[in-house]
């Protein structure tokens, strides 16, 4: 990675030979020192030969780092930039927050039915906003399903299906040329903040400083112990530098929570731009060991809190119907842990919005968004099992795109923006969410709108216009034959298990189950689906890994 400070304050690097640019990415930054001027040509290296361009910044490109823009013009012997006319700020843009928790079951929170896991905090979200019920994600899993939210593009455009290699580093992640969310917001004037679980790469051109973050505090992994670790790619980074003072027995949850108070904290007495930020809370993810604090802490207090506020306690989660191959008591116990692991999810939820309360009018003027990255992982030690249900969805965690693994809790509030205390159950997904906060305020400019996959879903959220009707929702996972795809129309989805069988096609308003095949009775409908399936499929890159 080639970094500049303030570019043009000092003058181009002289390589004098051969410039090798190969996996190289470019990133600017900039202080109160630097004065941005359309116009102004900026040279920043200098050289008699190059092979390469930079990996995110290809030439002729228009870009932006923070809020300045910028066209990367590749030359003989130099590269430089041309500063490019700012997006204008807006007043009316909200703050953004964005909730992503981790492989929580469909069925494992009260909004849904279940009252053995009160989430009275995200309860009172959904009373203030807006709940959907046919919320989905781009991915089965992990990964994709981040990449998918943070660019708001279609992950396999840039050849994305599947989970990143397991060895690290493993040189892939979220493609480098592909404009994430933050960084379209950063040229909207927002300042951004990220938090958490990252496993969008572990390599520096994939570091969430180099997409998009101002702040960033939280791991390149995908999972890790809720209390004290030390492997690397699991400690908490503060912006590039590991923290291990943090890894102080506090449970990670709190931490995530905390930290996101602190920006906030940071935000409302520094700056009056409006912020975005990313809070990617592990939870509910395994390891499920809430039960095990190091040596000498006390039992966490959220088992003490389920039974004084809520009434219950283990005796409520004998006898769980999905046992998952495991022991009937084993299933209990762990069913009582996720109880309190969502529990103290919730109560950091509280925390954010408590202190967005806490500043006049900020809590009014936040777009706040609770999502899940992709269904339960039931207890599938491949997928980090954590005995979550999905009932009455089908399927888990996974590749097989039925809706168990694809289909997730979704609540969306902002109290300036559009009224509460209701339930819709059009179908959406995240890369609609993600198209929703660039033009949350309706005024972002095409150049930054372009090239989104999803819906903005304002119109929607605020004056109840339909989605149109013939829209399509598309999943993929492993390629043509490493996994299951779907389509989804209104109430219909089309279940493509592989090439040589026989696709599926379910009423979801009647089977929300996927257990009546109705392909059969609608022999039109179903060719017509497949027939949309396989012109997307076809607009489409092979997965990379």
């Amino acid at each position: 990675m080639l970094r500049f400070h303030n570019p043009g304050s000092s003058p181009a690097i002289e390589v004098g030979g051969r410039l090798v640019l190969d996996r190289c990415t470019l990133d600017l930054t900039f202080d109160g020192g630097y004065t941005h001027t359309p116009g102004t040509t900026v040279p920043l290296v200098t050289f008699s030969e190059r092979e390469g361009q930079f990996l995110n910044f290809r030439k002729g490109q228009h870009f932006n780092c923070g809020p300045n823009r910028f066209l990367i013009e590749y030359l003989a012997n130099s590269i430089q930039l041309v500063a490019l006319e700012n997006w204008p700020a807006s007043s009316s843009r909200p703050n953004i927050i964005v909730v992503f928790v981790d492989d929580q079951g469909y069925a494992d929170l009260r909004l849904h039915g279940d009252g053995n896991f009160p989430m009275p905090e995200l309860e009172s979200l959904a009373a203030t906003g807006v709940r959907f019920t046919d919320a989905y994600v781009s991915a089965g899993v992990c990964h994709p399903s981040r990449c998918g939210l943070l660019t708001g593009m279609q992950q396999q455009r840039f050849g994305t299906d599947s989970n990143l290699p397991s060895s690290a580093p493993s040189h892939e992640g979220m493609a480098a040329a592909v404009r994430t969310i933050p960084r379209r917001l950063q040229g909207l004037g927002y300042r951004t903040y990220g938090i958490g679980k990252w496993h969008l790469g572990d390599t520096v051109e994939f570091h969430p400083n180099c997409r998009g973050f101002d702040r960033w505090y939280g791991m390149w992994s995908g999972g890790r112990s809720y209390w004290t670790v030390a492997e690397e790619g699991t400690i908490f980074q503060d912006q590039m530098t590991p923290d291990f003072a943090g890894e102080d027995g506090t449970y990670i949850t709190d931490r995530i929570g905390n930290k996101a108070v602190d920006f906030i904290d940071t935000h409302v007495t520094s700056s009056t731009d409006p912020f975005y930020m990313y809070v990617s809370f592990t939870a509910v993810h395994a390891p499920v060991d809430i039960d095990s604090p190091p040596a000498g802490q006390p039992t966490d207090p959220r088992y003490a809190r389920l039974s004084s506020e809520f009434g219950l306690d283990a005796s409520d989660y004998l006898n769980s119907p999905r046992r998952y191959g495991q022991p009937q008591a084993t299933v209990d116990k762990n069913r009582h842990d996720l109880a309190a692991m969502t529990l103290a999810l919730d109560e950091n939820i509280g925390k954010i919005v408590d202190r967005l309360a806490a500043t006049p009018g900020l809590l009014e003027n936040t777009l706040l968004v609770y999502l899940n990255d992709n269904g339960g992982a039931g207890f599938a030690q491949g997928f980090g099992g954590n005995y979550s249900y999905n009932d009455p969805l089908k399927g888990i965690k996974g590749g097989n795109m039925q809706d168990g693994s694809i289909r997730v809790p979704c609540v969306v509030s902002w109290p300036n923006g559009f009224a509460g205390n209701r339930v819709l159950s059009a179908p959406v997904t995240s890369l609609d969410v993600s198209a929703t906060l660039v033009n949350a305020a309706g005024d972002a400019p095409a150049a930054a709108r372009n090239g989104l996959d999803g819906l903005d879903l304002m119109p929607l959220l605020a004056n109840d216009t339909p989605l149109p009707g013939d829209r399509v929702l598309t999943w993929r996972a492993g390629g043509v034959t490493a996994g299951g795809s779907a389509i989804r129309m209104g109430d219909w989805k089309l279940w493509i298990n592989d090439p040589g069988s026989t696709p599926a096609l379910y009423n979801l308003a009647t089977d929300i189950g996927e257990r009546s095949n109705l392909s059969g009775a609608n022999p039109e409908l179903t060719s017509k689906l497949l027939n949309r399936y396989l012109s997307w499929e076809a607009s489409i890159l092979p997965p990379l890994y």
